[in-house]
């Protein structure tokens, strides 16, 4: 049975400070005609929709957009997929950089609030310096997988959103290269069976695994905040792992540390560096 759209009234021009329609399709128009949405064509895709929904009194879900933009299949699950959670995070941030720039000065503000995939719109002689400071920063929080308004499936969270990416194999042997990344496996597995954090599916994070990405680059394409990554080390028997946790917004490393085994490439060893790492991270703390 496919799901009735679910109406909501968008509030009459005058009345919470809520730009008239015309005024909120000429600041669309501004918007993907920048500079900062020039080569973003599926983010300037993403934004006319949702704004268009929103005009018409419907709201953005996941799985609905997921069909009607994505080519997503009926049984789409965001909480499988995270491709609409993903472009939803990249959608914020482009919003953010227009506004700290290009449209620091434009008459209407539109931003997607924290949680919600459904467009806020805000005169912007109205919202001041708060209402702009909040579309500057994203509207989204730092931390957390936030879905909804049409899925039950997907957690509500502010839990700490994690990437695991594949570790690099420093040995000169290309055949350790599984043993790399079955300890990501391992450590991403950790790390989601912990209820104090949200892990990207190693789905989208081994996209990465062909040659190496800045922490930066991965965590935009991803929509994360906090990438993991590391480099395995082999000698005589010996295995030596080297996992950093870094911020994506500056790229710069929150925490470090080294992990020994006596081990040579077995899952034993996989599973014995994974638990390590599992103790010894600590992502409290850490903002994007």
């Amino acid at each position: 049975m496919t799901p009735t759209a679910e109406i909501f009234e968008l509030p009459r021009h005058g009345v919470n400070d809520t730009p008239a329609p015309e005024r909120i399709q000429e600041q669309l128009q501004r918007i993907v005609r920048s500079k900062t949405f020039q080569r973003a064509k599926r983010l300037k895709s993403l934004l006319e929709y949702v704004v268009s929904r929103a005009l018409q009194g419907e709201k953005s879900g996941q799985s609905r957009t997921a069909r009607d933009l994505f080519g997503k299949s009926e049984d789409f699950d965001p909480s499988i997929d995270p491709v609409i959670r993903v472009q939803f995070g990249r959608l914020r941030r482009a919003l953010t950089n227009y506004y700290a720039d290009e449209g620091h000065h434009d008459p209407v503000v539109i931003q997607i609030p924290n949680r919600r995939y459904t467009p806020a719109f805000q005169d912007s002689s109205q919202a001041g310096d708060e209402g702009r400071a909040s579309a500057q920063n994203g509207s989204a929080s730092s931390f957390g997988v936030h879905a909804n308004e049409d899925s039950g499936n997907v957690r509500h969270s502010d839990r700490p959103l994690i990437a695991v990416l594949p570790f690099a194999n420093l040995t000169s042997d290309p055949s350790q290269d599984a043993f790399c990344y079955g300890l990501t496996e391992e450590i991403a597995h950790g790390l989601a069976s912990v209820t104090s954090v949200d892990v990207v599916a190693s789905s989208s994070a081994f996209q990465f695994r062909d040659e190496p990405v800045d922490v930066r680059e991965a965590g935009r394409q991803l929509g994360v905040p906090l990438i993991l990554e590391g480099s395995v080390r082999m000698e005589e028997g010996h295995t030596r792992v080297i996992a950093q946790l870094a911020r994506s917004q500056d790229g710069v490393a929150v925490w470090s540390d080294s992990f020994d085994d006596d081990m040579n490439g077995s899952l034993n060893t996989q599973r014995n560096i994974a638990q390590k790492v599992m103790e010894n991270l600590h992502l409290s703390g850490y903002d994007a």
